[in-house]
């Protein structure tokens, strides 16, 4: 998963405190304009303390997580969504840009190589605009996505909920 380890900002930014706010700004703060923001507004709206940002990416505790979504709707960014409560593949990449641009911006970023769509023997994994996607009903969990992604940016979920970063 991507986090400021991996990626750099493309600006210093003291401006409110709130993922919201900072979209507005370029698309936001990091070099990609794909990723978490980091500031936390899934966080703040969370009920139950399931939410912590670290290293400038939200993680979401599966086991404080009740389900409520008031974090779906949060994020500007609509990465957090809710998957099936079934192991599966996920990718937790965001990223739409071609495979050199992301590779100069992130280190884990998705770069569109398509060896997880030739891995998938179920036809669960698909690339579009070079970011992969992966169908949760036709996902048997055979992790061979996983295995083969130079990025590892696909993983296995067993939570029922996932943040692109």
């Amino acid at each position: 998963m991507g986090s400021h380890d991996h990626t750099t900002d493309r600006m210093k930014y003291q401006g409110i405190g709130s993922c919201a706010a900072a979209v507005q700004l370029y698309g936001g703060i990091s070099s990609c304009s794909f990723g978490c923001m980091g500031l936390g507004d899934c966080a703040a709206v969370c009920e139950y303390d399931a939410i912590k940002v670290c290293n400038g990416v939200a993680s979401i505790d599966p086991t404080r997580c009740k389900g409520c979504s008031k974090c779906v709707q949060a994020c500007p960014k609509h990465l957090i969504s809710f998957v099936p409560l079934k192991p599966q593949a996920v990718v937790r990449c965001s990223n739409c840009d071609k495979g050199g641009v992301t590779r100069k911006l992130c280190k884990v970023g998705c770069i569109g190589c398509m060896k997880c769509v030739k891995a998938c023997e179920s036809g669960a994994v698909t690339v579009n605009q070079f970011k992969a996607s992966v169908d949760p009903a036709k996902c048997t969990a055979c992790g061979k996505c996983v295995e083969v992604c130079p990025q590892d940016c696909i993983r296995m979920c067993l939570e029922g909920i996932t943040i692109q970063s």
